[in-house]
């Protein structure tokens, strides 16, 4: 014969996860947020066919707050003029907003685009975001 069941006592039981209590006065943050010492990135944009995603730095990198993913841009390399080294490219995702100087854009260009923006741009880039997107 055994001995009857017992249930065990609840110290002994896995707790659930439970969210951490709030802190008066802080805000509140979805799941997604990042926490101190993480890098906000937006939700990226997937790239559309025929493109690849290209990492740029903007000469002002305060300007990354302007930008949104999913805006167009015309791209221009800040120490090369007025040509566009690209034109509407699509932006797929913006990182660094709470430290500029460490952020970027995450842009949709065609490969042959793309090899002529991954050179070296000491200068970095410059950005005109277009109305129409």
């Amino acid at each position: 014969m055994g001995t009857p069941d017992r249930e065990a006592p609840a110290s002994a039981m896995p707790s659930p996860a439970l969210p951490e209590p709030a802190t008066p006065g802080a805000a509140a943050r979805s799941p997604g947020t990042p926490t101190s010492g993480q890098t906000h990135t937006e939700s990226p944009v997937p790239p559309p066919p025929g493109t690849v995603g290209v990492p740029i730095r903007l000469a002002e990198p305060t300007a990354l707050r302007l930008v949104h993913a999913g805006n167009r841009v015309d791209v221009f390399r800040a120490s090369e003029g007025t040509r566009p080294l690209a034109a509407a490219a699509l932006v797929l995702a913006v990182t660094g907003l709470e430290d500029p100087l460490t952020g970027g854009l995450l842009i949709a260009l065609p490969p042959a685009t793309a090899k002529e923006a991954v050179k070296p741009a000491p200068g970095g880039y410059v950005v005109v975001i277009r109305p129409d997107g």
